[in-house]
């Protein structure tokens, strides 16, 4: 078996388990009312529409370029972002609370259907959309990469920074950009039941151990500084 097929099954799996578990315990609260996360899916969102505010956490494949230079790289990161995960909307059929669950979203120019072909989605994607939600962000710092995963506690909006923003650049061979995001939904999927703290700490770490970085931290009085390379 091919070590991206591997990787593939095993995802899969974890995800399947992590909500056999729920189903047989019921939501894993702990003090505080915060819960694990026990499943990522995938998600699309389509400029003008409104976005839940409701998951424990949201991630983004961004692709702020559309070029030949990247479109190896574009291509193998929505080829893992539809095979690895299952569509938000079939997830939430689950036993699963909407706060036990990760999106990662994709943003594209019409509303695709769960089952859409890979080629479809790579078609769809909404490169004006996705410089629109980091226009920001790339402003605060010149390192956002062209294709990237970005992860924050909160959805993105146009315009903003939020407090705790992830970046990692997605590069490499098919392999190497469906392992990372294989790597993240691993994280997420292991996290034990603590505060939401300590998933974000968890998710801090994914990103730095593939040379990830931060673009903001929120401070205790709300405000943001700086992100160190």
């Amino acid at each position: 078996m091919g070590r991206a097929r591997a990787v593939k099954l095993l995802a899969l799996g974890l995800a399947v388990a992590g909500c056999a578990a729920h189903e047989a315990a019921g939501p894993s609260k702990v003090e505080g009312g915060e819960a694990k996360i026990n499943l990522l899916a995938r998600g699309f969102i389509v400029k003008g529409e409104p976005v839940s505010k409701d998951f424990g956490y949201y991630a983004y494949l961004v692709f702020r370029d559309s070029g030949d230079s990247t479109r190896k790289e574009r291509e193998a990161a929505i080829h893992a972002f539809h095979g690895l995960l299952k569509d938000a909307r079939i997830a939430q059929s689950y036993p699963v609370d909407k706060k036990q669950m990760a999106v990662l979203y994709a943003p594209v120019t019409r509303e695709l259907e769960p089952e859409t072909e890979e080629k479809q989605i790579f078609d769809a994607y909404d490169y004006v959309y996705a410089k629109l939600l980091t226009a920001e962000i790339a402003r605060s710092d010149a390192r956002l990469p062209r294709v990237c995963l970005i992860g924050t506690g909160q959805p993105l909006q146009p315009g903003a920074v939020p407090l705790d923003l992830r970046v990692v650049e997605l590069k490499g061979d098919a392999g190497a950009i469906e392992e990372t995001v294989y790597r993240f939904e691993y994280e997420l999927l292991t996290t034990r039941p603590l505060l939401a703290q300590t998933l974000l700490e968890k998710v801090r770490g994914f990103f730095e151990s593939v040379g990830g970085f931060v673009i903001s931290i929120g401070t205790l009085g709300g405000g943001a500084t700086p992100g160190k390379p």
